[in-house]
């Protein structure tokens, strides 16, 4: 059944993409539940890219309201919906280009930490440090964030940039587990639980 829905709309995506003006990002709005909210984005999309970032591509609007509000959504304040929008939205292109560096060189790292580990331990924590990635990356395509969330976004890509240690950790072969314990004793604190499978 869900099969059928997804072959449906992927079928009737491209047969829009193809027989009209329509683009690629109105077509997969098709899929969003409801509907309503995924036209707030195509709206912001338009107008990003119909002149309302001009003079701004380089550095960005900065965290000062936009002024589309009215415009885009009918609201006095611009709600830029996403992370995919923000960064580039007020950042320009001086803060979108070091943040696509940074996942880039992540998704590298971990790829690498694959290659390196020995152990099917190992690899099961590389796989669910890139499944998380993964799926925080998929997240900012539907909200923005902000607060706890940013931290834990940087925490991330930081304990991904480091597999590669984590997983080779002082040239032994090591798993994981035992690495934690080391790590526990040379800090002299209390071990919890850990499991990485």
């Amino acid at each position: 059944m869900a099969i059928d829905f997804v072959r449906e709309k992927v079928v009737g995506i491209s047969e829009t993409g193809v027989s009209s003006k329509t683009s690629w990002y109105e077509a997969l709005s098709s899929l969003t539940f409801p509907e309503e909210t995924a036209f707030g984005r195509i709206r912001l999309i338009r107008k990003a890219f119909s002149g309302g970032m001009t003079g701004h591509w380089i550095t960005g609007f900065g965290l000062n309201d936009l002024g589309w509000g009215l415009e885009v959504s009918g609201k006095p304040n611009t709600d830029l919906v996403n992370s995919v929008y923000r960064n580039p939205v007020s950042y320009g292109l001086l803060g979108l280009v070091p943040f696509l560096g940074i996942i880039t060189t992540a998704f590298k790292r971990l790829h690498e930490s694959f290659i390196q580990a020995r152990e099917e331990q190992d690899r099961w924590f590389v796989w669910s440090l890139m499944s998380t990635l993964v799926a925080m990356l998929i997240s900012l395509m539907s909200v923005s964030l902000y607060g706890q969330t940013v931290t834990a976004f940087f925490l991330m890509l930081a304990f991904c940039a480091n597999s590669p240690t984590l997983v080779t950790f002082g040239g032994d072969q090591v798993n994981c587990i035992q690495r934690y314990t080391i790590a526990c004793q040379k800090l002299g604190t209390k071990m919890y639980c850990l499991r990485c499978c």
